[in-house]
């Protein structure tokens, strides 16, 4: 059984202690993390909750598009639905990609999140703005990048 890391929730390799991903030891309590490493996991939580809510809103895309795909008969609304399939099957893979913490996904993050900003600037939605806004500002902070790029 493979152990995790309970700063970053990643897996730690046999034998090791120190997480590959946050570089934090795991056998430090809380109150022994420095300023630094505090910051890191702070960011590397924030960066996983995203990832769960991001992979939820996949989710829920997809169960409410795909019925609606097999509802509509077939005219120039089809496209549009097999589009939006596929843009919420990216969504969720992008979710699964940053929970793993994977390279791709500070550039992924930034094009998705920005997307989502604009798209909700021009249909008036606000609650998707204010998540896309929040979502962005954690996803290229460079404290993230480093993160991702496992730069620490």
């Amino acid at each position: 059984m493979s152990r995790k890391c309970k700063y970053c929730y990643s897996a730690l390799k046999d034998g090791q202690s120190v997480c590959s991903v946050c570089k934090i030891d795991s056998t430090k309590d809380k109150s022994q993390l420095t300023k630094e490493e505090k910051k890191i996991n702070y960011y590397c939580r924030a960066l996983y909750t995203i990832a769960s809510l991001t992979v939820l809103g996949g989710i829920v895309g997809l169960i409410g598009t795909v019925p609606q795909f097999f509802e509509t008969p077939w005219d120039f609304n089809v496209p549009l639905e097999v589009f939006d399939i596929i843009i919420d099957c990216l969504i969720l893979a992008y979710g699964i990609s940053l929970m793993n913490y994977k390279r791709y996904c500070y550039i992924a993050g930034i094009i998705i999140y920005g997307l989502s900003i604009v798209l909700s600037l021009i249909s008036i939605n606000i609650i998707t703005l204010l998540l896309g806004i929040l979502f962005l500002s954690y996803v290229a902070s460079p404290t993230s990048k480093k993160i991702l790029y496992r730069e620490l």
